[in-house]
């Protein structure tokens, strides 16, 4: 429904666009991204759901991003931006989250910032801060005032900490 809208302000505007979709056949799915692919082919847009158009496609014609129905995991918008970030891409990329304030979208964008400072200040980033810390250690220049299992216990209670911060919040925000 929300694509049959967005095609209809493009076809108002008599903007050419291909659209991939749930209902696009696999068969079909290639030869509509390569229509959108091939330069000179007057298709100037592409619409997709997220869910068809955010993983397995190429779409370095693009450079322009507009992201309108989120999902409340940040990775699925983020690999739907990537699907333009692709080898062979040779011009920037701009990328939109189109929301409209006061609604459920600006919700699951502010929910996605904070899963994504979770996922920075927790996740993959830690992992190089402990062995930028265990190097130091190792070459005696780092001082520990407490033992391994009480700094994990500290993490694990500043995490815990963050985590309900941002739940309650988001609570607060959707007037529960």
């Amino acid at each position: 429904m929300f694509l049959d809208i967005i095609g209809s302000a493009l076809e108002a505007r008599d903007i050419r666009f291909v659209r991939v979709d749930g209902t696009t056949k696999i068969d079909e799915r290639q030869a509509t991204v390569d229509s959108f692919q091939k330069e000179g082919s007057g298709v100037d847009v592409i619409i997709s759901s997220l869910k068809a158009g955010g993983q397995g496609l190429n779409l370095t014609a693009a450079d322009r991003v507009v992201l309108m129905d989120l999902s409340w995991n940040p990775q699925d918008n983020r690999q739907a931006e990537d699907r333009a970030h692709r080898l062979g891409q040779t011009r920037p990329v701009t990328v939109t989250y189109m929301t409209c304030k006061g609604t459920v979208e600006e919700k699951v964008v502010k929910c996605n910032i904070s899963k994504m400072k979770l996922d920075y200040e927790f996740g993959g980033q830690r992992s190089a801060l402990e062995e930028a810390e265990a190097r130091l250690d190792e070459e005696g220049q780092g001082q520990s005032g407490s033992s391994e299992s009480e700094g994990e216990e500290l993490e694990e209670s500043k995490r815990k900490s963050f985590e309900d911060e941002v739940c309650n919040e988001f609570a607060q925000e959707l007037g529960l």
